[in-house]
């Protein structure tokens, strides 16, 4: 029983979750909000990193500098700085308050490999990337030395994630397998899982039980890192392209190229509301730091802002009905 959709032998239909709708003038590849919640970034293929006051339906400044799209993007836990990886093979670190970036990783081949997702450790030391040269790419952010590079991978490497205890990265792509990495030895964890299908995006939970893992069959696997057991959310039409927990870890959040953005409870593993209004693919999704609003970005030209509340609101009551 979906604990969200019956309460008390009753059926509860779908809130009315409303958005706002942010245009660009290309494609849009990836979306973040700042740690604050006060500010939104955006990457798109027009090579430029864009920002705007959330809550604003205009773009308020743009971060000029990749050479090719931008990929994905991530804010350090201050604030003040943001990571973004692009077609390029460039990580690019950008100090917001100047408009500038302040460090610029560099890619030295021969022939440039584009660096994929992009994610950023809890405690700020760390900054990983995946790479369609199947390493994954490991920096300090404290110091200057070179990356550090992961091997294993017998493909292309298209998502990066950190747990929230900085004690592992986790790493999926084109050969269907999730590798563990140990953040102190800068080693294999010596575990990995293969949930069969190609890894298209991974986030850990905050409570750090879970790993979501969106892969391009269709199907969403929530892995229980206590026991390795994993549970599969189906409900998208064709490739998964994000997934995201909300800070509270009750909550997943997926988008895809069916053009929908999705929500799921995570406890029940259930489907809770499907959101629409996208015309093309949704490539991003990701959660406001409090919770309340979802952001998704799509090949559309949008990027759109979901105001979740009442979905919130509906939960708490409905929970408050099985309690009485």
């Amino acid at each position: 029983m979906n604990t969200l959709r019956q309460a008390a032998g009753k059926e509860f239909p779908d809130c009315e979750i409303a958005s706002t709708t942010v245009p660009h003038s290309e494609r849009v590849y990836c979306v973040a909000f700042s740690p604050d919640g006060k500010t939104l970034a955006s990457g798109a293929v027009n090579r430029q990193v864009n920002l705007w006051p959330v809550g604003a339906t205009a773009l308020s400044g743009y971060l000029k500098g990749h050479t090719k799209f931008v990929w994905s993007l991530a804010f350090l836990p201050d604030g003040k700085t943001l990571a973004s990886t692009s077609g390029d093979g460039n990580l690019f670190i950008w100090e917001l308050e100047k408009r500038t970036f302040c460090r610029i990783e560099e890619s030295h081949y021969a022939i440039i490999y584009p660096l994929y997702d992009v994610a950023c450790s809890a405690d700020g030391k760390y900054i990983a990337a995946g790479c369609s040269d199947r390493f994954v790419r490991l920096w300090s952010t404290t110091s200057r030395r070179p990356p550090w590079k992961f091997s294993g991978h017998a493909s292309e490497v298209y998502s990066v994630a950190f747990s929230p205890d900085n004690r592992l990265l986790a790493s999926g792509g084109n050969d269907a397998v999730i590798r563990f990495w140990d953040l102190e030895s800068k080693r294999d964890a010596g575990f990995q899982i293969a949930p069969g299908d190609r890894i298209s995006s991974l986030d850990f939970s905050p409570d750090g039980r879970f790993l979501a893992a969106a892969s391009t069959n269709s199907d969403i696997h929530l892995i229980d890192l206590g026991s390795r057991t994993s549970r599969t959310l189906k409900g998208h039409d064709g490739v998964v392209w994000s997934v995201a927990f909300s800070p509270d870890s009750q909550f997943l959040i997926s988008g895809g190229n069916d053009r929908t953005v999705r929500l799921w409870e995570v406890t029940a593993g259930e489907p809770l509301q499907t959101l629409e209004g996208h015309r093309d693919e949704v490539n991003d999704v990701t959660f406001s730091p409090d919770g309340r609003l979802a952001a998704s970005a799509s090949n559309d030209r949008t990027v759109r802002v979901w105001d979740l509340t009442p979905l919130r609101e509906r939960r708490e009551n409905h929970l408050h009905l099985f309690r009485r």
